[in-house]
C-alpha cells in the first residue's frame, strides 16, 4: 500500500501533498506512551495559573527539542500552542536550559560550531555566542531568551532534574514588554518550585 493509502500523507484539491491524519495518531501515541506525560498537566497548569503566562514542556532530541505539552496563557492571545513542533535547541530557553547540562565539548558536539540557522535577527549565530550564554545559565540555574525563535516574546526555562544530565525542561513564554527584572525572578522562582516538585514525582515513581 502507499503512503497515500495509509493516510500518511494526503491530497489537496490542488494536488498538492501534506501530511496525513496517520502522523497525528503516531504522534498521539507517544505522548500516551511516555510515562512522563501524565505528570506534567497538573505541574503545567499550576504554573500557568501562577503566573499567567503560557507554559512549555519540552525534551531534547539531538540538536532540537520538541515540545510536548503547553497551557495556554489567561490571555489566549499571547501564543499559540507548539506541541509537536521542533526547534533548534539554541534557539529556545527550553533548550538552553539543558544544554547548560552538558560540558561545551558535549554542546558542541551536539550542535556544531555554526553558522547557526537565524529564526530572528536575534537568534544566537555560533558555538562562541552560545558558550557565552550557556556559562550564564549554569550560573544562574535558569536560561533565558529575548525574541529568538519568536519576535516580540521572551521565554525562561529551567530543567526538569529527574534525569542526569537532564533531558526535559519546562519554561514561560511572555511577551517583552513584560519581562521586567521583577516578572522574571518571580517566574524563575515559580518555575524552579514546580520542576522539583515534578522531578520528585517521576522520581518517587521509578522513571528515570
Amino acid at each position: 500500500m502507499t503512503l497515500l493509502e495509509l493516510n500518511w500523507i494526503e491530497q489537496t484539491p490542488e494536488g498538492a501533498y501534506r501530511i496525513g491524519t496517520h502522523a497525528l495518531l503516531c504522534g498521539t501515541a507517544y505522548l500516551d506512551r511516555d510515562p512522563v506525560m501524565e505528570h506534567v498537566s497538573a505541574i503545567l497548569e499550576k504554573v500557568r495559573n501562577a503566573t499567567t503566562f503560557t507554559t512549555h514542556y519540552a525534551r531534547i532530541d539531538r540538536s532540537d527539542v520538541i515540545y510536548l505539552a503547553t497551557r495556554q496563557a489567561v490571555d489566549r492571545r499571547r501564543l499559540s500552542s507548539r506541541v509537536g513542533r521542533k526547534l533548534p535547541a539554541q534557539v529556545t530557553a527550553l533548550g538552553k536550559a539543558i544544554l547548560s547540562e552538558y560540558t561545551d565539548t558535549e554542546v558542541r558536539q551536539r550542535l556544531g560550531g555554526g553558522p547557526y540557522p537565524q529564526l530572528t535577527p536575534n537568534s544566537v549565530p555560533d558555538f562562541e555566542a552560545l558558550q557565552a550564554e550557556l556559562t550564564e545559565f549554569r550560573k544562574t540555574g535558569h536560561a533565558i531568551e529575548w525574541e529568538q525563535n519568536t519576535v516580540g516574546l521572551c521565554c525562561v526555562s529551567v530543567v526538569v532534574p529527574y534525569r542526569i544530565p537532564g533531558t526535559d525542561a519546562m519554561s514561560c513564554s511572555m511577551p517583552v514588554e513584560l519581562a521586567t527584572d521583577d516578572v522574571i525572578s518571580k517566574t524563575v522562582e515559580t518555575l524552579h518550585s514546580a520542576a522539583g516538585e515534578l522531578a520528585r514525582t517521576l522520581r518517587a515513581a521509578g522513571i528515570r
